[in-house]
């Protein structure tokens, strides 16, 4: 567990001013950014036993609440709901956009970087349609995140833009972007 620890740690310092900016003051939560921390179950687990402890211990929610202001989630939650900071994890929005069409993610890894770690790559299919490709993922799921994130951008851009219809777009006029770290 120590390690695990450790290795989180030093990708939170890493990643630490992007989140907190997100959380601050992002207009959509950091789903891609926080996938990318690979922080492992067990953390959370330990908050929410730790709440747990505290509610059967003081059986006060005003004691919970406390904790929670104090490790500064409330704040956050505050935020969300004032500055309606969108939520929606950006695999269920491209699913919502994709309307009856099935959104398939193709995930292909390499040996890459300085340091010969596995690079992740995602191309996401909306039907038969390829909408985009990123590489530069530390997991398959932060790749899908960010695949997923960018592609219900390209969508939304698209029916907004042009007034299309997703069933109507072909190759030739789908969009390739791709994400470098």
């Amino acid at each position: 567990m120590g390690a695990v620890q450790q290795e989180s740690s030093a990708r939170h310092a890493d990643l630490r001013d992007s989140i907190v900016e997100a959380f601050e003051n992002g207009s959509h939560y950091p789903w891609a950014v926080l996938t990318r921390l690979k922080a492992q179950k067990f953390f959370s687990d330990m908050v929410e036993s730790l709440l747990g402890a505290i509610w059967i211990d003081s059986g006060s929610f005003e004691t919970c609440t406390a904790v929670v202001e104090c490790v500064g989630i409330l704040s956050y939650f505050r935020r969300i709901l004032k500055d309606k900071v969108e939520i929606l994890h950006p695999k269920e929005e491209l699913g919502m956009l994709a309307d009856s069409e099935t959104v398939k993610y193709v995930i292909s890894s390499r040996i890459g970087g300085r340091d010969a770690s596995t690079e992740y790559l995602c191309t996401v299919f909306v039907g038969d349609t390829r909408i985009i490709e990123i590489d530069g993922g530390v997991s398959s799921e932060e790749v899908k995140t960010k695949a997923a994130e960018m592609a219900g951008k390209s969508m939304k851009a698209r029916k907004s833009d042009f007034g299309m219809n997703i069933d109507k777009v072909d190759e030739e006029t789908a969009v390739d972007i791709e994400m470098r770290d």
